[in-house]
């Protein structure tokens, strides 16, 4: 098991984007953090998961929602997101 951070590039405000990776987070039991970096752009990392939970992940993203505009997803592997995320946080940020 690893971490994972997925950075989501695209149309992607006002979607329900986040909503809908905690959602698939939450049924598979993972946690970390998803939060907005831009107007164009979701981070997402994910602590102790395999690397088969996150291509279903990035296949869904990719694959169910339908008014997003996908423009890129990387996905890197890293030490751990941090300690301090327990659950599943949303971290927003306000851009006007």
């Amino acid at each position: 098991m690893s971490s994972y951070f997925i950075l989501v590039k695209g149309v992607i405000r006002g979607f329900g984007l986040k909503g809908f990776i905690y959602e698939k987070m939450r049924i598979r039991k993972l946690r970390g953090f998803i939060e907005d970096i831009d107007s164009d752009e979701i981070l997402v990392c994910i602590e102790n998961a395999d690397h088969m939970n996150i291509n279903e992940i990035v296949n869904e993203i990719k694959n169910e929602m339908p008014y997003v505009i996908i423009s890129d997803i990387d996905v890197f592997p890293v030490d751990s997101c941090n300690p301090r995320y327990s659950d599943i946080d949303i971290i927003e940020k306000d851009y006007g």
